[in-house]
C-alpha cells in the first residue's frame, strides 16, 4: 500500500538545541509507525529523507516534511514523494582499477654561494 502524508515535526523543537534533528527523525518514525500500525523495527527511512532533515544542520531541523510511505510483508518504507522506487540489485565485486600514481617532482637544492662574513668593528 502506498500513501503521502505531511508530517509535522515541529515537536523536535522541545528538545536541546544540538539534539533536534536527531529527534526530528525518530519523531518521524515514531508517526509513521503509528499510522502503518507497524513497531518501530519495520520503519526504514530512506536516505534522501534523512538528508532532508539534516539539510539545516542538527539545531534547525525542518518543520514539516511530506513522505510517502510504502507498506509490504517486510516493514514500512519512507520515501520522498518523488523519489522512484530502488532497484536491488545483486552485489557484484567492486573493480580495483588503480590509477596510476601521480609523478614525485624532487626539489633540487640550490646551492647558495657562501658571501664572507663581515666583521664588525666595536
Amino acid at each position: 500500500m502506498e500513501r503521502i502524508y505531511t508530517f509535522n515535526l515541529a515537536k523536535a523543537c522541545r528538545k536541546p538545541v544540538v539534539k533536534r534533528a536527531k529527534r526530528a527523525v525518530s519523531l518521524l518514525r515514531a508517526l509513521v509507525a503509528r499510522h502503518s500500525k507497524m513497531p518501530l523495527e519495520n520503519v526504514f527511512i530512506d536516505e534522501t529523507v534523512n538528508a532532508l532533515i539534516w539539510s539545516h544542520g542538527a539545531k534547525h531541523p525542518l518543520k514539516a516534511i511530506k513522505v510517502r510511505v510504502l507498506t509490504d510483508d517486510k516493514g514500512v518504507h519512507v520515501m520522498l514523494p518523488e523519489a522512484k522506487e530502488k532497484e536491488v540489485k545483486p552485489a557484484q565485486p567492486a573493480k580495483t582499477t588503480k590509477a596510476p600514481a601521480p609523478a614525485v617532482v624532487e626539489k633540487k637544492e640550490q646551492v647558495k654561494p657562501e658571501k664572507p662574513k663581515e666583521q664588525k668593528k666595536a
